[in-house]
């Protein structure tokens, strides 16, 4: 493990980790990215100071919870490596012949429903959304004012769909099959 010292910039697994919150001991939500300052250094935990809530709050996280110190990873001292996106193959296995599934496969939108579904039920309706769009997934669905031009000819139209992307999609799709009815 990284030598860690008070003032380093650390990153925590995402969990609960115990804290005091007006004068009370309480639970705070630790998100993947979010930064602490380490404030304490013990044998086997750490206290670090981080933004809840919209104010300053202290955690408690035992050491083996650190997934960076100082944009480092603790464990190997190498920067840690971005997620893949999904349907993408890693840069490094150029002769394994696997086959990805791209994100707008079917088999795989009921996952993409669920996950809009448990996000809708929990009203992290916007976290999601920022996540899909991050990864590169299917978003939830969501009226979407599309604007697409032809020719000097703007159609503009109100589509649901996952995406922005998703949305000119379609409108370009029922476009050609009414012209292709025509």
């Amino acid at each position: 493990m990284t030598q860690l010292n008070v003032g380093d910039s650390i990153t925590l697994l995402p969990q609960s980790y115990s804290g005091v919150g007006n004068g009370s001991y309480t639970r705070y939500r630790v998100e993947a990215e979010q930064d602490l300052r380490v404030t304490r250094v013990y044998a086997e935990t750490i206290v670090a100071r981080g933004t809840f809530y919209g104010e300053a709050r202290s955690v408690t996280a035992f050491k083996h919870s650190i997934t960076s110190v100082n944009g480092v990873d603790p464990t190997t001292g190498a920067a840690p490596v971005p997620p893949r996106r999904l349907g993408q193959k890693p840069e490094d296995s150029s002769d394994i012949p696997f086959n990805y599934i791209d994100v707008s496969d079917p088999g795989i939108q009921w996952l993409f429903e669920d996950m809009a579904k448990f996000a809708d039920g929990k009203s992290w309706c916007s976290q999601y959304d920022e996540l899909a769009a991050a990864l590169g997934i299917p978003g939830r669905p969501q009226e979407w004012d599309v604007e697409l031009e032809i020719d000097d000819i703007v159609i503009t139209a109100s589509i649901t769909a996952g995406s922005l992307a998703e949305a000119a999609s379609i409108l370009r799709d029922r476009l050609a099959a009414s012209l292709n009815e025509a």
